[in-house]
Formats: C-alpha cells, structure tokens, sequence
C-alpha cells in the first residue's frame, strides 16, 4: 500500500512539474512585461557603479539618482551583496535594472556605504540616451574620489570626483542574468558618456 502511494505521489509530482513552463524567465523579466504593459515606450537600463579612492574600491554604491531632460526623476538600486556577513563589513555591488522613458539621462547623485557609514556625492557625473523599448547595458561606472580639501572640526571635507566607464564585473553579470535572463539577453552595449567638470 506504501508503494501504491509513493507511485501515486511521484505521479503526481511529475505532472505538476510537467505543468510549469520549462523556461520561466526571471522575477525581474515578469516586472519588465508588467511595465510594459503600462507604459508599452519604457526603455531598460542595466548598469553598476563602483566608488574608488587611491586606486581601490572605497564604499559600495546603495543608490544613484537620475534625471532626465524632460525633468523626470528616477532612483536605481543596487543589489548590495555580502560575502561573510558575520566577519567582515566588506560588499559588493550587483548591478542594477532600471525603467526609463525615452530620453537623456544624466547622474546626478551616488549614495554608497562603507562600515558604518554613508556618503553622497553629487554633480552631473555621466549622461545616457535611452530610446523608446530599448535595452541597454551601459557598464560600470566608475567614480574615482580624491580629496582636494581635509575637513577639520570647523571645515567640511571637499571631494573631487572623475568617472569612466568599463565592463559590468563577472559577479554583476551574473546577478542580473539570473534575475532578468531573458531582458538581459537583449540588452545592447552602449556605454555612460562621461561628464568631466
């Protein structure tokens, strides 16, 4: 009787599993068809960004904020990963997807984190064109940071910062595959134009 059942189980498994679609994107690639059914002229963009200081990653960006040249705002999140949660404050951005209408976005604020702390930086760092259902993987911006001024117990510090761009990291590459596989796969390379003050 035992036997009957497992039998009947397996069965039973098997034609649950046969009833789910053998190539089910990722969670982010069922929001990317949501949107679009809202807004059918969204643009996606892939990018990351890395904060480095003498020549090293310094903090790991939470945040950025763009704007468009229409005056429309949008904030990007970055997956944030943690390799040894319990021993070390030591992360690493993932990258990040982001809807957008059709236009001209520039970069205009990185929010990052080290340890315990958090820091903003603002200024038109990088600019993109971003056209009606496009995909678009931009790379990873990189901000280099350097201290022009210290700051002292009456004076705030002043940072200089200098961008460029190059390839999303192996790590971000895979997240954001195993997220949206499927939007992903269509994005075309077009990389951030850097703003130089």
């Amino acid at each position: 009787m035992k036997i009957a059942k497992s039998a009947l189980l397996a069965l039973a498994l098997f034609a649950y599993g046969q009833a789910i679609p053998a190539h089910a994107g990722g969670e982010d690639d069922l929001k990317v068809a949501r949107i679009r059914q809202d807004s059918p002229d969204s643009g996606f963009l892939f990018f990351d960004i890395t904060i480095v200081t003498d020549g090293r990653p310094s903090c790991t960006a939470q945040y950025a904020t763009l704007i468009s040249d229409t005056r429309k705002l949008a904030l990007a999140k970055f997956e944030v990963y943690r390799p040894n949660p319990l021993l070390s404050w030591t992360a690493f951005s993932r990258g990040t997807m982001i809807p957008l209408q059709p236009g001209i976005w520039t970069v205009t604020a990185v929010q990052c984190a080290s340890l315990n702390r958090t820091f903003n930086f603002r200024g038109t760092v990088a600019q993109i064109n971003v056209n009606a259902r496009e995909i678009v993987n931009a790379g990873n911006l990189v901000l280099e940071i350097s201290v022009l001024k210290k700051g002292t117990f009456f004076t705030r510090a002043a940072f200089g910062e200098q961008g460029k761009v190059g390839e999303l990291s192996p790590d971000a590459i895979a997240a954001l595959r195993a997220c949206a596989p499927e939007t992903f796969a269509k994005a075309k390379r077009r990389a951030f134009t850097v703003l130089h003050p």
